[in-house]
């Protein structure tokens, strides 16, 4: 089993605030950093014969949001590249799931990501990561004739203010 936990950037903004620079750097190492960790791991695995990968998105992968643009780009990117890898894959024994979580508070700790949450985002209580990583064993639980591609979990405050 791996999990997909390459750093993951957060660029956003509006266009016409936006640093293209790092724009291009969060796209190489949410992208990138994925790309490369994930061939590293599944050539191990197709040559073992069994392995399951785990990636992770986001529900910015399925769910575009103004401002944020660029990011969820790199998480369809990572939607697109684990279909295409269970494609890839599914007559072997090697698996492929993509994790989806909405808003997660590691990154968020501290005044500003307080003030983020509840100024910008207007959440209270976003995920933790333990709930994240809870989501990979739910899928690891499955029996061998079944896959979990994909798994979203989102913290509830914001399903409600989504509907």
């Amino acid at each position: 089993m791996c999990v997909s936990t390459t750093a993951v950037l957060i660029e956003a903004g509006t266009v016409e605030t936006v640093d293209i620079e790092r724009i291009c750097n969060m796209v190489r190492v949410n992208v990138e950093g994925a790309f490369r960790m994930a061939y590293t791991f599944l050539q191990h695995f197709v040559q073992q014969g069994r392995g399951h990968l785990f990636n992770t998105s986001s529900i910015l992968g399925r769910k575009v949001r103004p401002t944020v643009g660029a990011y969820a780009a790199t998480k369809f990117a990572i939607e697109a590249f684990s279909e295409a890898l269970r494609m890839e894959l599914s007559k072997s024994e090697v698996r492929i799931s993509s994790i989806e979580p909405g808003l997660v508070a590691d990154w968020l700790s501290g005044p500003l990501g307080s003030c983020l949450l509840r100024c910008l985002m207007g959440m209270e209580e976003p995920l933790d990561p333990v709930e994240v990583a809870r989501m990979v064993l739910v899928i690891l639980e499955e029996p061998a004739n079944q896959l979990i591609p994909q798994h979203a979990v989102l913290p509830r405050e914001r399903e409600l203010a989504l509907t």
